[in-house]
């Protein structure tokens, strides 16, 4: 940055070391993203793919574009913009002690839905003995979500990823279009472009990992539930 600010101002530069101090005073910093860049568009830095090919890529991420679009009219009323992850798997028991390295931990998931419209979030999550990853567990959670949060009385546009595992299967595809026509409204499923798929949903994703830091967890005998955040 000091070498940019260089380039930009052709005189009274001052020192790298003024420049750093000033920097700081201001509360300012580098921030470095934890994940990394599409793989597409990097390797298209690097030449390794040809520019059709990145401009194809491109073209696939007007999803994003259609996303704000959508979400403008949910705030106008006119339709449920909704977007939905799953958050990586999360083990318990966390404890600092080194002893529990060597320990079998559960797997505990938690698949996040947010609703554009009104900023809600509702989390479902379970762990290993109560359900696996699979198009029958998330089509149940998007299901009861759409009729129970969101009720079905307007047109509803989904917004998520392209795993098969998750989002893009026939038996989402279908409990989708029997909820459609059971309720008579529009649904419709957005995926985004691989590489390209930053939801708000991520956000929720980001508070947890957050908050874990320095805490200690433990495995209890009560059920899960699904636990709605408001934002």
């Amino acid at each position: 940055m000091y070498k940019v600010f260089k380039e930009k101002q052709s005189e009274n530069v001052a020192s790298r070391q003024i420049f750093a101090d000033k920097f700081k005073r201001m509360n300012l910093a580098l921030f470095m993203p934890k994940k990394g860049q599409c793989d597409t568009c990097f390797a298209f830095k690097t030449g390794n793919i040809s520019e059709a090919a990145h401009q194809e890529h491109l073209n696939r991420k007007q999803a994003r574009q259609s996303k704000e679009t959508d979400e403008k009219k949910g705030e106008d009323g006119e339709c449920y913009a909704i977007t939905m992850d799953v958050l990586a798997v999360q083990l318990v028991p966390q404890l600092q002690a080194s002893a529990l390295y060597f320990r079998q931990k559960l797997a505990v998931h938690n698949y996040t839905l947010y609703n554009l419209s009104t900023n809600d979030v509702v989390c479902y999550v379970w762990h290993e003995g109560e359900g696996e990853l699979n198009g029958n567990v998330f089509a149940s959670c998007i299901v009861n979500y759409l009729v129970n949060e969101v009720g079905c009385i307007k047109a509803i546009i989904l917004y998520s990823d392209g795993c098969a595992n998750q989002n893009r299967n026939v038996t989402l595809s279908n409990a989708l279009l029997t909820l459609a026509k059971e309720r008579g409204v529009t649904i419709t499923h957005n995926y985004l472009e691989k590489g390209h798929t930053q939801m708000e949903c991520d956000s929720v994703h980001s508070v947890i990992e957050r908050r874990k830091k320095n805490r200690h967890f433990c495995t209890s005998s009560a059920r899960s539930t699904d636990t709605r955040v408001k934002s």
